[in-house]
C-alpha cells in the first residue's frame, strides 16, 4: 500500500528499488526477496490498482448524474484518479496500457449513462461514449492533486458541453477513438 500510494504521487519515476524499499520499510534485499525486479513490483501496483477500481465500481452503480454524483466520486476515489492519471501518462508501458485500458472498459458502462444525459446525447450512446473517452483523455493530462476538486471538475465538464452546444465538436468523432 505504501509502494502504491508513492506510486499516486510521484508515478513511474519513483519506482526505483532504493526509494521502493524505504517506503516499504525493507532493505534491497527485502524488496528482491518479494519482487525480483522492477517490472514484477509495476505489475503488482497495477494488479492492486485494477483490483481498488472494484470499489469505484461499488459506489458507481447508484449514481443517475454525472454532476455531482460522478464528479463527487471521483473526488472521493482521488487516490485511485491519480493513479490512473499515472499509468495514462505511461501507456508506452504495456503494463500500464493494459491495466489503463481495462478499468476504463469496466468503468465505461456505468459512466457512459449519466454522461449522456448530462451533455444531453441520449439518443446517441456512440457519440457520447467516444465524446467521454476524448473529454476522459484531457482530464487525465490536465488533472493533479491540487486540482482534483469539484470546482476544477465542474469547470471541466461545463467547458467540455459547452463546446457541444456551440458546435465546435465534430459529431462524427469515431476517429478519435482509433487513433
Amino acid at each position: 500500500d505504501s509502494g502504491y500510494k508513492l506510486f499516486v504521487s510521484e508515478g513511474m519515476g519513483c519506482l526505483n528499488v532504493e526509494r521502493l524499499s524505504k517506503a516499504m520499510s525493507y532493505n534491497k534485499s527485502g524488496f528482491y526477496y518479494y519482487f525480483p525486479n522492477r517490472e514484477t513490483y509495476l505489475k503488482e501496483v497495477m494488479l492492486h490498482h485494477f483490483n481498488s477500481a472494484d470499489r469505484l465500481i461499488d459506489d458507481l452503480k447508484s449514481i443517475y448524474t454525472f454532476d455531482p454524483d460522478f464528479l463527487l466520486l471521483l473526488i472521493k476515489h482521488s487516490d485511485l484518479v491519480l493513479a490512473h492519471m499515472q499509468t495514462a501518462k505511461h501507456l508506452d508501458n504495456e503494463v500500464c496500457l493494459k491495466c489503463y485500458e481495462s478499468i476504463n472498459e469496466k468503468v465505461e458502462p456505468y459512466v457512459i449513462p449519466s454522461w449522456a444525459r448530462f451533455i444531453n446525447y441520449e439518443d446517441n450512446q456512440e457519440f457520447a461514449k467516444n465524446y467521454f473517452v476524448m473529454v476522459r483523455d484531457i482530464f487525465y493530462l490536465r488533472v493533479t492533486k491540487e486540482t482534483l476538486n469539484y470546482n476544477f471538475l465542474k469547470n471541466l465538464v461545463n467547458e467540455s458541453k459547452a463546446l457541444l452546444k456551440q458546435g465546435h465538436i465534430n459529431h462524427d468523432i469515431n476517429h478519435y477513438k482509433n487513433e
